[in-house]
């Protein structure tokens, strides 16, 4: 309301990634209604944050008479002089009082602007200085070597003694050869780059073979059938789920190849002309490299990188930064840990490069800081670690023990169990933790990123579904695993206690004594006889419903257009005059009979059933296509016999066979997050080599989307929601040659 920043609010937001001038793919990019002034001057801001890919800012208004101005011409905007960044009217990441645009070093308040002192990692030189070219260096300390060219290396130690700009390992160069790129200078001091063409392709195939997909050196290439016109999709899941390509007419024909890619993992989904997914593959794309893997592009490949994921550092004599303010000259050892030489003025008894006063255990070179491995003296323990206070303590490996996994190819472990998740990294490296408890709605318990997070971190957590996540320094995400923590012996689960060892604890358990009985919904028995199907209420107690028989009450259910009413052993399902539906009814408990299988087309708009007995009944009505007039209904009948006799229709025996065929008991799955606002995830490692249909379906059982996966399918499918509104909907995966389907309930909230 002003023409400063003083007063600034957020008044709209771009979540994830849009293409150029989409203004609405999310509700949070437009503001409500703001009230300007005709004549005065408003203070306007807008932020981007680079994530990958291509780029794109805009903002835009609409007028009091409803014109759009898309974006806002510049004719209606001034510059204004940028403050201190005391007053908040810039970026400054390390807040020492410098903008990021004049910063040499915006993530280090140490290092700000030319004349600030720094450290060039050279023994040779003193009184290093941040240049105006915003490098490091220092003046060479006379009289101590030969220095040919001037650039304060010397010749001993210079790749390059007669040019200024080859010294050392890193500095950039020129292989001649004209098929690589990135040349730099080597750790022998040769000079050779990336290959950028020759290798590196892999082909996969998909849709029962059908389609192949060839990746590599920065490109996809899809090729179906001839003939036939598929549409292809790929998004970049490293840079927002960014669209790469996005064909869906008729011209897309049988291949498409997209190029100048970045090595980037992608999602590819492939479909048929009838919208029928065949394909949906994530892969990793690589630069080529005479077929490995090079995720940092430095020209080394991945199985020997000490840090894929970092250009800078890759083998042993690399620059790199111990963490330790004791030492200097730190370079990468050959066991690719990172390491300095200990500086005058500290004590370093076991010359691990760690100061005595900072060392766990200065007698032993192994121990020195937290996240070491080491043995507490237990049998009973794994993944024995130095803890924040320097004592050694391991994971309980009794009682239902614990589990451990690795990721990131191998760099981090994640060990958990007895209520608790380690998880460890490289040593000399910092990581970005987060967990979250996918069964407490998706709340974090652990969100460490910042630079004092270190190799590992340890969590005391509950019985449930967690989600694991770790990045790099450089936010690079090298582990997402979803992991199921147990008790065990019930000692566990963040120290509460579970008497039963049913994996709830007391405070949740309606009966700590009794693993069966648990949560509400648990069968039990209330001890009366005259009552069926006895239940945990949500109260804790134990209820049944009545089998009183005669003069019980009429109630009726709505279905959509249909209704269902039931009561004194009779049950009535009616529709619009002039409709046909397909029904479907059985008696669930006591017993399983079926009682109507009405699906031949000619059972008209209502079907009514009478001289019922007692007891629960499932019923499903259907228009004749098969879709699903409303959810399945599940009845308790009253008011009917007491024991099983003969009516008007058929009570034959039912196997076992004609049950699963009548009414089929799906695999559960899971789903998370939930509640979720863009991405939805679905695990489906209960239905490999299957082919799946999911539907999503609104309150009113519409059905909004429907998606087909082959029997290739991965573990987990990610489900585009982010054109739902917020509210409830149902989510029904159901195997195509099996009858009855998986029902979830999944709320969108933004």
């Amino acid at each position: 309301n002003s023409t400063n920043a003083s007063g600034k609010q957020l008044v709209a937001s771009v979540p994830l990634w849009t293409g150029s001038r989409q203004w609405d793919k999310f509700p949070e990019q437009q503001s409500a209604a703001i009230f300007l002034e005709q004549g005065k001057a408003y203070y306007v801001e807008a932020l981007m944050r680079e994530g990958g890919g291509g780029d794109n800012l805009a903002i835009g208004w609409t007028l009091p008479n409803g014109t759009l101005q898309r974006p806002i011409p510049g004719n209606r905007l001034s510059p204004i002089s940028v403050a201190p960044c005391s007053s908040g009217a810039c970026t400054d990441l390390d807040e020492d009082g410098v903008c990021s645009t004049e910063d040499c070093n915006d993530n280090n308040p140490n290092i700000s602007r030319p004349g600030d002192t720094c450290n060039d990692q050279n023994a040779n030189t003193s009184n290093d200085r941040i240049q105006n070219n915003c490098v490091c260096a220092g003046t060479l300390i006379p009289s101590t070597c030969t220095d040919n060219d001037g650039d304060g290396v010397c010749q001993d130690d210079d790749c390059n003694d007669n040019n200024a700009n080859i010294s050392q390992a890193g500095d950039p160069c020129n292989d001649g050869n004209a098929n690589t790129t990135n040349d730099q200078i080597q750790s022998d001091c040769s000079c050779s780059g990336t290959p950028t063409g020759g290798g590196g392709t892999t082909t996969i195939s998909c849709g029962n073979g059908d389609i192949s997909i060839t990746y590599g050196n920065g490109q996809i290439i899809m090729t179906g059938q001839a003939g036939q016109n598929y549409f292809f999709k790929v998004n970049d899941l490293d840079a927002g789920w960014a669209s790469r390509l996005d064909c869906v007419n008729s011209s897309c024909g049988s291949s498409q190849s997209v190029s100048g890619l970045t090595n980037e993992n992608y999602l590819i989904r492939i479909f048929n002309s009838s919208w029928a997914e065949i394909c949906n593959e994530t892969i990793v794309l690589s630069g080529g490299g005479g077929g490995c893997t090079d995720n940092d592009n430095d020209g080394i490949c991945q199985t020997d990188d000490c840090n894929d994921n970092n250009p800078n550092i890759s083998q042993a004599g690399d620059p790199c930064n111990d963490g330790n303010a004791n030492t200097t000259n730190d370079r990468i050892q050959n066991d690719c840990s990172c390491q300095g030489t200990p500086s005058s003025g500290c004590t370093d008894a076991d010359n691990d490069g760690v100061c005595q006063a900072d060392d766990c255990n200065d007698n032993n070179p192994n121990i020195s800081q937290a996240g070491d491995p080491c043995n507490d003296g237990n049998t009973n323990t794994t993944n024995d670690r130095i803890q924040n206070d320097c004592s050694c303590q391991g994971t309980p490996s009794g009682g239902g023990g614990s589990t451990t996994t690795t990721c990131g190819n191998g760099e981090i472990t994640i060990t958990y169990g007895n209520g608790q998740i380690i998880m460890s990294g490289q040593a000399g490296s910092n990581y970005y933790f987060k967990v979250n408890d996918l069964d407490a709605g998706w709340i974090a318990i652990l969100d460490c990123v910042n630079s004092s997070c270190g190799t590992s971190q340890t969590v005391n957590t509950t019985n449930e579904n967690h989600l694991v996540r770790v990045f790099s320094s450089t936010w690079s995400e090298l582990c997402n695993q979803t992991i199921q923590v147990s008790t065990g012996d019930g000692g566990g689960g963040g120290g509460c206690t579970d008497a039963d060892n049913d994996g709830v604890c007391q405070t949740d358990d309606c009966n700590d004594n009794n693993p069966n009985i648990s949560n509400p919904g648990d069968p039990c028995n209330d001890g009366n006889a005259n009552t069926i199907n006895d239940q945990i209420q949500t109260n804790c107690s134990c209820q049944g419903t009545s089998s009183g028989g005669g003069g019980g009450n009429m109630e009726t259910i709505a279905c959509n257009e249909m209704t269902v009413t039931y009561g004194n052993g009779e049950i009535t399902m009616s529709g619009p005059t002039g409709n046909t539906y397909l029904y479907k009814v059985a008696r669930t408990s006591p017993g399983w009979e079926i009682i109507l299988d009405c699906i031949d087309g000619s059972c008209g708009n209502s079907q009514t059933l009478s001289g019922l007995q007692n007891g629960t009944y499932s019923i499903r009505l259907f228009q004749t296509n098969w879709s699903a007039v409303c959810d399945e209904i599940v009845i308790d009948l009253t008011g009917g016999a007491f024991t099983t006799t003969s009516s008007s229709r058929s009570r034959a025996v039912v196997s076992t066979a004609e049950k699963i065929a009548f009414f089929q008991t799906p695999t559960p799955i899971r789903i998370y997050p939930n509640p979720a606002k863009y991405l939805l995830t679905i695990e489906l490692s209960a239905y490999i080599n299957k082919e799946l249909e999911i539907q999503v379906v609104g309150i009113n059982g519409a059905v909004l989307n429907t998606i087909h996966l082959d029997k290739d399918h991965s573990l987990r499918h990610q489900l585009d929601i982010s054109q739902l509104a917020n509210g409830l909907y149902q989510l029904r995966v159901k195997v195509p040659q099996e009858k009855g389907y998986v029902l979830q309930r999944v709320v969108v909230a933004r």
